[in-house]
C-alpha cells in the first residue's frame, strides 16, 4: 500500500512540475505538428526503423517545417531545399550553436573542440586554425604518401586474397585502411594493424563514438536530474569510454612532449597543435584539454570521411 502511495504521489509531482514549468516558459509560435503528451512528448510516436520514411510521412502531412517534442525539448524537421539553404547559409550563424548533449559535452572536455563548441570568438579562432593549418591544401598533401602507402596494402591484401580464390571483406579492409591511416596522420603513430596498441585503439574510438551517439534521459527530462541516466547505466559508461579515452590521449600528449621520444618524419596533427599549445595565438587560454578535445574530434571527422 505504501509503494502504491509513493507512486502516485511521485506521478503527480512530476504532472505539477511539469504543469508549472509550463506557464513560465516563454511561448512561441511553433510550425505546425502532431500534438504532443504531456511529460514524454511524441515520444510515443517515434518509430526507430527507418526514421527518414517516418519523417517523411509526417512532412507530407504537416508541411516542409514541422515540428515535435521529445521530453521537455521542441525539435523542428524541415524537408525542402529551399529551407535548407535558408537555415544552412542565409541564417547559419544565427543557427549556428549546438544542442545541449551530455555525453558529447563530457567526451569533447566541456565542447572545447571544433565541432560542438557554440558560435563564440574561441569558436571563430580555432575553426580559423583548421582551415588555415588542420586541414590547408599544403597540409593534406603532406600525408599524400601515408594514403598511398595504405591503399597499396589494401590493394596487397585484395590481390594475394584473389591469388588463392579466397573471399575478401571489403568493410574490414576499408575499416583497417581507415584506422591505419588516422593514426598516422593524427599521431604519427604507425601500429601493426592486428597488434593489441591498434585493438585498443578501435576501442577507444568506438567507445566514444557510442556515448556521442547515445539518448540521454537529462537531456530531454530535465526535471529528473541525472536519477535515470545513473540507474540505466548511462553515466557509468560514459565515465568509463572517457577514462580509457583520456588516458590514451594524454599518453600521446606526453610523448610529444618528451624531447628524446622519436618523431615521425612527417609532422602530424597532434605535434601541430602543441606547437599552437606552447605559442598561445589565442585570446582565450589554449589548454592540453583543448588539445585533445580538437584532435579527438578531427579523428571521428576523418574516419567518418574515409568511410
Amino acid at each position: 500500500m505504501e509503494d502504491a502511495i509513493i507512486g502516485v504521489v511521485t506521478i503527480a509531482a512530476v504532472l505539477l512540475f511539469f504543469l508549472f514549468q509550463r506557464t513560465k516558459t516563454k511561448r512561441y509560435k511553433l510550425p505546425p505538428g502532431p500534438k504532443a503528451l504531456p511529460v514524454i512528448g511524441n515520444l510515443h510516436q517515434l518509430q526507430n526503423l527507418n526514421p527518414q520514411q517516418f519523417f517523411y510521412g509526417w512532412a507530407k502531412k504537416y508541411g516542409p517545417i514541422f515540428s515535435y517534442k521529445i521530453g521537455s525539448k521542441t525539435m523542428v524537421v524541415i524537408s525542402s531545399a529551399e529551407l535548407t539553404k535558408e537555415l544552412l547559409k542565409t541564417q547559419d550563424v544565427n543557427f549556428s550553436d549546438r544542442p545541449l548533449h551530455r555525453g558529447q559535452e563530457f567526451m569533447s572536455y566541456g565542447r572545447r573542440d571544433m565541432a560542438f563548441h557554440h558560435y563564440t570568438p574561441y569558436y571563430r579562432d580555432i575553426r580559423k586554425m583548421g582551415m588555415n593549418h588542420l586541414f590547408s591544401p599544403t597540409r593534406v598533401a603532406t600525408f599524400k604518401h601515408v594514403r598511398e602507402e595504405e591503399a597499396r596494402r589494401m590493394m596487397d591484401k585484395v590481390g594475394m586474397a584473389a591469388d588463392n580464390s579466397k573471399a575478401v571483406d571489403i568493410s574490414e579492409l576499408m575499416l583497417t585502411f581507415t584506422n591505419s591511416v588516422v593514426c598516422r596522420q593524427a599521431f604519427g603513430k604507425k601500429y601493426n594493424e592486428d597488434g593489441e596498441e591498434m585493438k585498443r585503439f578501435i576501442k577507444i574510438l568506438y567507445g566514444s563514438q557510442s556515448v556521442f551517439g547515445k539518448i540521454f534521459f537529462s537531456d530531454f527530462f530535465p526535471f529528473t536530474g541525472y536519477v535515470l541516466d545513473d540507474l540505466t547505466r548511462i553515466t557509468a559508461y560514459m565515465k568509463e569510454c572517457f577514462e580509457r579515452q583520456d588516458t590514451y590521449l594524454q599518453e600521446i600528449v606526453d610523448e610529444t612532449l618528451d624531447p628524446y621520444s622519436v618523431k615521425p618524419e612527417t609532422e602530424s596533427m597532434i605535434d601541430l597543435l602543441m606547437e599552437i599549445y606552447r605559442d598561445q595565438p589565442f585570446a582565450s587560454k589554449f589548454t592540453l584539454e583543448n588539445v585533445k578535445a580538437v584532435v579527438l574530434v578531427q579523428i571521428k571527422k576523418k574516419k567518418t570521411l574515409f568511410i
